[in-house]
């Protein structure tokens, strides 16, 4: 197992080396690392992970506001049973 995960960080750090070598040289000089069609998949990601995101936290929201609800009356009886607990003693 040890093998497989050193192999992996090899691999990781050849691409980086690649990526290092042959982009960064390339969009410092201003010509484009992508095509057209490259850019136009990378924006068109960045937006819909956009819209996930957005969606995901709107839906955390709104689960944790409906679970929140119950909660607090729970806690909510819970003080009250304590408090004539204690009334009556």
């Amino acid at each position: 197992m040890l093998w497989l995960i050193l192999a992996l960080v090899v691999c990781v750090a050849l691409a980086a080396v690649v990526v290092g070598l042959v982009a960064v040289p390339a969009r410092r000089e201003g010509r484009q690392v992508l095509t057209e069609r490259g850019e136009r998949m990378v924006s068109s990601v960045a937006d819909r992970t956009d819209k996930v995101t957005k969606g995901a936290k709107r839906a955390v929201a709104e689960r944790t506001s409906k679970d929140s609800k119950p909660a607090a009356a729970a806690k909510q009886a819970t003080r009250d049973s304590e408090n004539s607990e204690q009334a009556a003693s």
